[in-house]
């Protein structure tokens, strides 16, 4: 058995102080040594080259992206916790999140009709989804707007009980079917007066 008590390798000075001696005492073997091995594996280095692997890059772009995306997928919490500890990453994620939304809206105001249910209007930035009969401010408490959307894409028939009201037409039929709180109520009785 060998003890490594007295070895060279004992300190890290001594480690860097005896490499530094050799290199000097065996120099030109090294540098012939490193020439060889360069011949013989010209591939593996250029390889390993910036200028080859942006070119192979260019080339497998798609593929690329696709790993990239399964792997974002299949591990979002550690891709997630890595994007939020930079300020660019954060924004990412808050512009991937509201993209995200956008498409879904625009997917539900499609199965929805794309248009007020009542006079016809057709601008999304007012079209507000009314449940048809009552009670959205509850299920929105419950599982929120995202959810509701999800909702409403999973459902064979939406249109049963949800619509689309452009604001206006919203507002009138809450007045009429009574469906406004009470606070709000007790203005517009004082503002009338």
């Amino acid at each position: 058995m060998v003890k490594y008590v007295n070895c060279i390798y004992y300190s890290m000075k001594s480690r860097k102080k005896y490499h530094t001696e050799y290199y000097k005492k065996n120099r030109d073997r090294i540098l012939q040594q490193n020439r060889e091995y360069r011949e013989l594996h010209k591939d593996e280095i250029k390889a390993k080259s910036p200028v080859y692997r942006k070119k192979y890059v260019g080339e497998h772009q798609e593929e690329i992206k696709k790993y990239q995306h399964d792997y974002a997928v299949k591990n979002w919490k550690i891709t997630r916790k890595r994007a939020m500890s930079t300020p660019e990453g954060r924004d990412w994620i808050r512009n991937y999140y509201c993209h995200q939304r956008k498409e879904q809206r625009i997917k539900v105001f499609e199965r929805l009709g794309n248009k007020c249910c009542r006079c016809g209007f057709s601008d999304t930035r007012a079209l507000q989804i009314d449940h048809i009969n009552g009670g959205g401010s509850t299920e929105n408490k419950k599982i929120g707007s995202r959810g509701i959307y999800k909702r409403i894409l999973s459902l064979d028939n939406p249109n049963d009980k949800y619509q689309l009201l452009c604001a206006n037409c919203n507002w009138i039929k809450r007045v009429e079917q009574n469906e406004i709180k009470k606070r709000v109520r007790e203005t517009e009785s004082s503002q009338m007066n």
